[in-house]
């Protein structure tokens, strides 16, 4: 199995589909329903998708919420198998 060294946050995803309608930090933070702070956390891979979450951002860019979900589970393994890694040499 191939385990990359480097891992993509959902944050990253999230940022790139909120620059497809523009839609700033503040906003998504509204429509999410979230404070600004846990919109920051989030974009930078600092605060797990949430079943809330994962419902909104379906809604708000029409992806799947087990898509949102999928690629939290996949970031939090992948970060701590990198982290484990570091650990390890």
């Amino acid at each position: 199995m191939y385990n990359p060294d480097y891992i993509v946050s959902p944050g990253e995803v999230i940022r790139e589909y909120m620059s497809h309608p523009k839609i700033s930090k503040k906003e998504l933070a509204e429509k999410l329903e979230i404070d600004y702070d846990e919109v920051v956390k989030l974009l930078d891979g600092n605060l797990q998708i949430s079943p809330k979450i994962a419902n909104g951002l379906m809604f708000l860019f029409g992806r799947p919420y087990a898509f949102w979900i999928k690629m939290d589970i996949q970031y939090q393994n992948d970060k701590k198998r990198l982290e484990d890694g570091k650990e390890n040499r």
